[in-house]
């Protein structure tokens, strides 16, 4: 069975869709607006966007894939992450770099381009080591 509503309604109550729900025609789309507490998620047909307005958002799954246009992802604000991240491709950061607190450092690894090249700062050791070729200028 199929039910078709044409125009603004208002549901006072829970909606429980148990199967598929299309919004919007295929090639037209419609806005779609949730509204929380405080935030709201966002569709918005005409430019294909998602917005979302809330105190935080939280992804439970064991993988998660974004795939952008050539443009990239961009995430502006102060941002975390945890556990093991892998990026693929060419990154650049415009602004300092921190990696750990005082007194609780963490190991970083540089790789150079010719097998067994590296510069490797050891946190516990409180050391840094090279291998490869020292070219020193200036």
């Amino acid at each position: 069975d199929t039910l078709e509503v044409g125009g603004e309604t208002t549901l006072q109550s829970t909606l429980l869709v148990d199967g598929a729900a299309t919004i919007g025609a295929d090639g037209v789309g419609a806005n779609l607006l949730v509204r929380g507490t405080t935030g709201e998620l966002a569709w918005t047909a005409a430019s294909d966007t998602l917005a979302v307005d809330a105190a935080s958002v939280a992804i439970n799954s064991p993988s998660v894939t974004i795939s952008a246009p050539a443009a990239g992802v961009a995430v502006t604000g102060s941002t975390t992450i945890t556990g093991a991240t892998s990026v693929v491709g060419a990154t650049q950061l415009t602004g300092a770099l921190t990696v750990g607190v005082d007194d609780q450092g963490h190991d970083v690894r540089l790789f150079g381009a010719t097998s067994g090249s590296a510069l490797f700062w050891d946190a516990s050791a409180n050391s840094l080591a090279l291998t490869g070729t020292l070219a020193h200028t200036g």
